[in-house]
């Protein structure tokens, strides 16, 4: 083993001329080094400054290469066979070799290999300064550190613009950019605008993308998958949560509501049809008191049975098999109370199907408020479609009013005017089928 405590030294013949080359069979340790061509050594070299090779490697076969509190630069590669090549407070600079050890790469301050590799086979490449890579950056069977400390400065990966930074299946380990203030970042400044999933600054060749936090992007986001949705957990797009979009929203195909929401399949009075024989009058339901056209409504009588005919088609969007709840919106002409029994005579069938005999049902008797054309609702039952699993079936049905209470009770003394009668529908869908 050669040691010197000086700091520094230079190899020299028996004839005091300075060698190029330095070998060792064992463990070299100095203050600083400084060799003109190859140096060569089979143990350790451990140098307490800095490791200068002008114009040649530094190739140690069984040990490490240390410099603790210097740098480490030579001309052609720097190789740790077995071992280790670690320059804790300096830079790694390879000008024109490769940097390559067994184990781990370590700098204090940054990795330079202008065009070579960076191979660290069985450890951590590990750089708390910045890697500048004009070759290729080989990490196998290890993880790539960059970690920035510094709190004025980004954390920055600079490549040759010839060059690609690739991570793929030969690495067997991770990528890792690491910085400690939340408020500093990591940046890849490419230029080169993305087109496809092979284009652009950043490309993840085979493997996904896994993102803890917000992305925000100044472009468009374009996925090119073309899977279908059949559920929620489906398709080429998939949230977990809401989605809040600012502007329109077109869609090519069906839109489907996980759930239901209820929605009126209305029919206008004035749609409906009357029979000839129990027609309820069309009647002034209010003017501006001012001698006004007004507006009208059929006012059913209080002592006969009168009736309206009408027939509707289930929206595409109704979601197949919920009940539909039918309905009236209606008022009281005078101030005196009283119950009013409105029912409905209907059948219903799906495209291709025969229609039934019809069903009748009444509506437990709705009060009159006591208040003179005021809007009052009320519902006339519950109807259960169950079979009714296709789109456009459709209701055909008699409202009247049970006057004579042939079926219920119906004690208010005057007109009832009916404004409106619907269904209330579950839909599943927004734009149908």
């Amino acid at each position: 083993m050669i040691k010197n405590n000086c700091d520094s030294f230079r190899l020299l013949n028996p004839s005091g001329v300075e060698l190029a080359e330095l070998r060792n069979d064992g463990t070299l340790v100095v203050q600083d080094a400084e060799v003109d061509s190859d140096l060569s050594l089979t143990g350790d070299f451990s140098v307490g400054g800095d490791v200068t090779v002008t114009s040649g490697s530094v190739s140690v076969t069984a040990g490490d290469v240390l410099a603790p509190a210097g740098a480490i630069s030579c001309l052609g590669n720097l190789t740790a066979t077995s071992g280790d090549i670690v320059a804790n407070t300096g830079d790694l600079i390879a000008t024109t070799g490769a940097v390559s050890a067994a184990q781990t790469v370590t700098a204090g301050t940054g990795i330079i290999c202008t065009s070579g590799n960076i191979s660290a086979q069985g450890g951590d490449l590990i750089s708390t300064g910045g890697v500048k890579v004009q070759g290729e950056s080989s990490v196998i069977g290890a993880r790539f550190y960059l970690r920035n400390n510094n709190y004025q400065n980004q954390l920055r990966l600079q490549f040759d613009g010839t060059q690609t930074f690739f991570i793929g299946q030969s690495s067997a380990g991770d990528l890792e950019l690491e910085n400690s203030d939340i408020t500093k970042r990591v940046s890849i400044n490419s230029t080169q605008a993305s087109t496809d999933k092979d284009s652009g600054g950043l490309v993840v060749d085979s493997g996904g993308l896994g993102v803890e936090g917000n992305i925000n992007s100044g472009g468009y986001i374009k996925t090119i998958s073309t899977t279908d949705s059949s559920s929620v957990s489906t398709g080429a797009i998939i949230t977990a949560g809401g989605a809040g979009i600012a502007k329109n929203l077109f869609v090519g195909t069906g839109v489907t509501i996980t759930g239901t929401k209820t929605e009126d399949l209305r029919v206008p009075l004035e749609t409906t049809k009357l029979g000839g024989v129990k027609d309820p009058d069309y009647v002034v339901f209010r003017t501006n008191g001012a001698g006004s056209t007004g507006v009208f409504s059929y006012a059913f009588d209080p002592t006969a049975e009168e009736e309206v005919f009408f027939a509707v088609q289930l929206p595409h969007t109704y979601a197949y098999e919920t009940s539909i709840v039918p309905h009236v919106h209606w008022s009281p002409s005078d101030n005196n109370a009283g119950t009013v029994s409105w029912g409905l005579e209907y059948c219903i069938a799906e495209i291709n199907d025969t229609f039934p005999a019809t069903t009748t049902i009444i509506a437990s008797s709705a009060a009159a408020s006591g208040t003179s054309h005021a809007h009052q609702y009320h519902e006339i039952g519950t109807i259960t479609m169950t079979g009714v699993t296709t789109p456009s079936a459709v209701i055909k049905g008699r409202l009247f009013r049970d006057a004579t209470g042939a079926i219920a009770t119906d004690s208010y003394a005057a007109d009832a005017y009916l404004h409106e009668f619907d269904f209330h529908f579950q839909s599943d869908k927004v734009l149908g089928t």
